[in-house]
């Protein structure tokens, strides 16, 4: 402010010499000119003052030059940061179509193998039936070389000789499932490979006694010597003693089963004082683990236990880890078990080993329409099995007798 009063009083100055002077050469004054503060300063410091404003000038000039090559430094950066930009987009968009092209085929790829599979492992089964089949044929040229055998004889002969192939028959190293089993074969450990997606074997358990065999179990419960108060992730992979002992096959392993083929099931149950009865159901799946090992088929019921499972339909697999269910509290947790709880339970066959009646309601391994929740069951036997597959033995038998009785 200061500077600028100086200035006007210079001018003033300069103007009023002049008039004095009659327009002559003016002469060089001395100035003492007073700033807003009353204090004096002479010529010297307003020009002083007027080189420092030049090179304060000349200095902003140099500022805005840097700063407008800076700019334009900058704008170039972003044209070829642009530029790459969209190249790298192009690239991307190419290698999405790519990966989806890789992705299409390889699912052609996995399916023509899973094809490819399953006819090499007919092919085995095939093989390994030929030498019975070779036999069974030669002795039924015998049979028909033989002149003084009557067509009886012939026939009696026949049903010895198939017997004989169906008792001494050898079932394939590796199974699709338990139902591929010859009937004399024994129950115990079998390996097994579902048709489908899954690509891993599995050991199983094969019952043969119920009702015609071929029953895969992935629950039994006789003895209390296993804890079935598990985590999720041992319910998922399974535990037990699967060879003689109390188990659990695996949620993953029992989704794989049921997703690669319908399966019906079969629950086993007793009591303490003997009395053994069952429930059966036509149809019965389960998810994979991203929805929850969730119950997407169990229907047709019939049998003599009632029915207290079809309330699972839709339910979420909880354990004390893992509260899938719908209930304010966690039912794995209240009821000391892991199932397909709702809003909690019907049945809680992996619940705790109590014998017989108890005063933890509801805890206990129990079967709603069995002597209610209030009673804990001595053994429980859960299976399933393929529907509507008929034995191979039996049917490759019938197919044989049928051939041989038409060249007799």
């Amino acid at each position: 402010m200061r500077y600028l009063v100086a200035l006007v009083l210079y001018g003033t100055f300069l103007c009023l010499q002049g008039v004095r002077d009659g327009g002559g050469v003016l002469a060089q004054p001395q100035l003492v000119a007073v700033d807003g503060n009353g204090s004096e300063f002479n010529e010297f410091d307003i020009e002083h003052f007027m080189l420092k404003l030049e090179q304060l000038d000349l200095r902003m000039m140099r500022f805005e030059l840097t700063i407008q090559k800076k700019v334009d430094t900058v704008s170039s950066v972003l044209q070829n940061l642009v530029h790459v930009i969209e190249n790298l987009a192009w690239h991307i968009s190419e290698t999405e179509r790519s990966a989806n092209s890789a992705e299409h085929q390889l699912k052609v790829i996995a399916k023509n193998l899973t094809l490819l599979h399953k006819e090499m492992r007919d092919l085995a089964i095939a093989q390994q039936r030929l030498p019975t089949r070779t036999y069974f044929d030669d002795a039924m040229m015998m049979i028909k070389a033989s002149s003084n055998c009557e067509n009886a004889g012939d026939l009696m002969q026949l049903e010895h000789m198939q017997i004989s192939m169906m008792t001494t028959e050898k079932p394939p190293a590796v199974l699709e499932a338990c139902d591929q089993l010859p009937s004399s074969s024994a129950s115990g450990v079998w390996t097994v490979m579902p048709d489908g997606e899954f690509s891993k074997s599995m050991k199983v358990v094969c019952d043969q006694e119920y009702s015609g065999g071929g029953w895969t179990v992935f629950q039994h419960r006789y003895n209390g010597t296993v804890n079935f108060f598990r985590d999720w992730d041992e319910y998922r992979f399974g535990f037990g003693k699967m060879d003689g002992g109390e188990f659990w096959l695996g949620l993953e392993r029992l989704h794989q089963l049921t997703y690669s083929a319908p399966h019906e099931l079969v629950i086993l149950l007793e009591d303490f004082e003997g009395n053994g009865t069952y429930a059966r159901y036509e149809n019965f799946e389960i998810a994979g683990e991203p929805d929850l090992y969730k119950v997407t088929k169990i229907n047709g019921y019939n049998g003599t236990a009632g029915d207290s499972m079809s309330f699972t339909l839709g339910a979420y697999f909880s354990t004390f880890d893992e509260d899938n269910d719908t209930h304010e509290e966690n039912c794995a947790v209240k009821y000391h078990g892991a199932w397909w709880y709702r809003n909690c339970h019907s049945s809680n066959l992996n619940g705790k080993y109590l014998k017989g009646k108890n005063d933890e309601y509801g805890r206990g391994m129990s079967w709603a329409k069995f002597h209610g929740v209030g009673y804990s069951l001595k053994s429980s036997k859960m299976m399933i099995r393929r529907k509507n597959v008929p034995r191979k033995d039996m049917m490759d038998g019938m197919k044989d007798m049928q051939e041989t009785l038409a060249r007799l």
